[in-house]
């Protein structure tokens, strides 16, 4: 009987330890969603300020 408490209590912390990796794996690919979310409205926005200074470029009407 105290095999069977010892492979119970051993099944027990492998699931922990999956559920462990399955959560910091989560995380981790939750940050690298944000990151790259705001890379992407970071490029939208020199885009912008781009096209703005072409659109307005003093240098070439004088």
């Amino acid at each position: 009987m105290g095999a069977r408490r010892h492979d119970s209590t051993k099944k027990e912390g492998s699931l922990k330890r999956l559920a462990e990796k399955i959560t910091n794996l989560l995380k981790k690919f939750k940050a690298c969603h944000e990151t790259s979310g705001a890379v992407k409205d970071i490029v939208t926005h020199l885009d912008k300020a781009m096209e703005r200074c072409r659109r307005y470029k003093v240098d070439d009407i004088l």
